[in-house]
């Protein structure tokens, strides 16, 4: 097998993929992201002396160490051209069946006494959900339609201690608005509990944006005139409908009810989606319109999608150390967490291609079993294993290119071609 010949396809689309993200930045900050992008998922690491390493230039680890940390804390300002341009690169993949799932997630750097600006957040990973030094992040995740494969659409690594700190809630607003702005009300955003506020959903209301939020059961609902608590209304009702719906792999059968309610501040009817499980409810609010089983099964399946985000999260903490960075500047943090996520999504729309390259990045990550629901653990071994066999480093490689454009350049300029 010529697992060069691959190889050099798999480092065209980085490379293709980095000129896309760095559209209209300086041709040094274009080199950067396309290193950073290759360094990445060469090494499955966000250490950069293992981005470093795998560059392989002709100068020392610790001096392209040096030029790496100096271009992160240079590119942060860019950061939301960046997005621009990975947003409008990625639009292919998004259409009304697209769903947005917004969650928050953590850094936890329970030791670090010298990050800047490191506030306090739960452990999740601690039985006693303690408080440790960390960042919170605010992410939103599309899962996309072919495959339900989680791609990162937005992510802010930020503090509560900062001057420019405000709220959790406007964190949301602000992932919220970057969303519509890029992609305007295509798709369903869906949220968990927490987010079942009268002015989130007149948010979307007034944008005409699909909406799909778990409810906490400490809201009332007017339901024909009569207003109760939303957990009591729940109980006065049998599930009529027998839905399957898969939770984390798993296919279950429950009973659910809908109903069209209204809610205290919201200015439109939503509608009441209600789930039985054993001694308990799931209670779900929705706009999208319903008018039969298949309705409903759709919208408790689409929310039940979310465990795809909590993998996404899982496999970027584990197979590329989100966590272990080293960088110890806000900005710097900021700038590889989003770094990574583009990394992370290059590789994961991979799985979305059925191709000869595709079949070979699997074929190179050695899987144990046949079938599997997580793909970018495969493909990221994969293309980690794939470029091994690259031949001609990447220095080598963007100086070919810059010498191209040097010679194309040449050649306009004394043929005067515009």
């Amino acid at each position: 097998m010529n697992y060069n010949k691959f190889a050099n396809q798999m480092k065209e689309l980085v490379i293709d993929f980095g000129i896309k993200l760095s559209d209209n930045l300086h041709k040094p900050m274009r080199k950067f992201v396309i290193e950073m992008i290759f360094g990445i998922t060469a090494s499955k690491s966000i250490l950069l002396s293992n981005i470093a390493r795998s560059l392989d230039e002709t100068i020392s680890i610790k001096e392209t160490d040096d030029r790496l940390s100096e271009n992160l804390d240079r590119i942060s300002d860019k950061l939301p051209t960046i997005w621009q341009n990975y947003r409008q690169n990625i639009k292919q993949y998004i259409n009304e069946d697209t769903l947005f799932n917004i969650d928050d997630t953590d850094i936890i750097k329970p030791l670090g006494k010298h990050f800047e600006a490191s506030c306090k957040v739960i452990d999740g990973s601690s039985k006693d959900k303690k408080l440790v030094n960390g960042y919170p992040v605010t992410e939103i995740v599309a899962i996309t339609k072919n495959n339900s494969h989680p791609v990162s659409v937005y992510s802010n690594v930020y503090s509560t201690i900062t001057p420019d700190f405000k709220s959790v809630n406007v964190e949301t607003d602000e992932a919220l608005d970057s969303i519509y702005a890029s992609f305007g009300n295509v798709g369903t955003v869906v949220m968990d509990r927490g987010y079942d506020d009268s002015k989130r959903m007149n948010y979307f209301l007034n944008k005409d944006w699909n909406f799909i939020i778990r409810g906490k059961f400490n809201r009332n609902v007017i339901y024909q005139g009569k207003e109760s608590n939303v957990l009591d209304f729940a109980y006065e009702y049998k599930g009529k409908i027998s839905i399957k719906v898969h939770l984390k792999r798993k296919a279950v059968t429950r009973k659910c009810s809908y109903f069209k309610v209204r809610l205290r501040g919201v200015k439109k009817p939503v509608y009441l989606v209600i789930v039985y499980f054993k001694g308990e409810a799931a209670i779900f609010y929705t706009n999208r319109e319903i008018n039969c089983k298949k309705d409903v099964i759709k919208v408790v399946s689409d929310y039940f999608k979310r465990w795809r985000v909590e993998e996404y999260f899982k496999f970027k903490k584990q197979e590329y150390g989100f966590e272990n960075f080293r960088v110890r500047s806000l900005k710097k943090i900021n700038a590889l967490n989003v770094l990574l996520s583009m990394a992370i999504n290059m590789v994961g729309t991979q799985t979305e291609i059925e191709s000869n390259l595709s079949y070979i990045l699997m074929e190179l990550s050695k899987p144990i079993k046949t079938q599997v629901y997580f793909n970018y653990y495969r493909i990221s071994a994969g293309v980690k294993e794939l470029f091994k066999y690259l031949r001609d480093k990447l220095y080598n490689l963007l100086r070919k290119s810059r010498q191209k454009e040097k010679q194309l350049s040449l050649f306009l300029d004394i043929f005067d071609i515009q």
